[in-house]
């Protein structure tokens, strides 16, 4: 049997449109999710950029690569695997270096151009990211490392229901680490 191969030709604004829809699907949407069961190609990393800091986010910035430059990248809704958080996994014992991790890549994400329309959104999740920080800090009584992390969060959020639940969250965790 004779292979062929077809060649389709896609206009340039429609591949434009693609991909500022691919960016904001993985990047703001975050649509790849962070799981154990992400594929990539490797023509991906070829030439491309991958940091050691991605740590544990490097099914993130291997989505973020792929769309990045127009490759196609594609979200299997049905479960391929079981996945459970022990004491000893990464997920459980890495805690803060993960949201570090995140941290790191939302800052390189706030770095390229081609996201500047959702820099709003990123700045946002970058915020998020700090006030998870801040409460993890202020749990374990550091309460200056925490202030400083609580001030960059608030300083990043623009969502009001994100400001809102960071604030009453800090509250809770102040006070019961204040009373105890």
């Amino acid at each position: 049997m004779k292979e062929t191969t077809v060649t389709i030709v896609v206009p340039a604004y429609k591949r434009m449109q693609y991909l500022r829809a691919a960016l904001k699907s993985v990047v703001i949407d975050q649509t790849i999710p962070m799981v154990i069961a992400a594929v990539f190609r490797k023509s991906i990393l070829e030439g491309a950029e991958y940091p050691r800091r991605i740590g544990g986010s490097y099914d993130y910035w291997l989505a973020y690569l792929a769309v990045k430059d127009g490759q196609a990248c594609y979200y299997v809704p049905q479960r391929l695997t079981r996945y459970r958080a022990h004491q000893g996994s990464g997920t459980a014992s890495r805690g803060v270096r993960n949201l570090r991790d995140n941290v790191y890549v939302c800052r390189k994400l706030l770095a390229d151009t081609k996201l500047v329309p959702y820099r709003a959104s990123i700045r946002n999740g970058l915020g998020i990211l700090y006030g998870k920080m801040a409460l993890y800090y202020f749990e374990r009584r550091s309460f200056q490392r925490g202030r400083v992390l609580l001030n960059k969060a608030f300083s990043l959020l623009n969502h009001p229901k994100n400001i809102l639940t960071l604030a009453a969250n800090a509250v809770l965790v102040l006070c019961e680490k204040k009373f105890h």
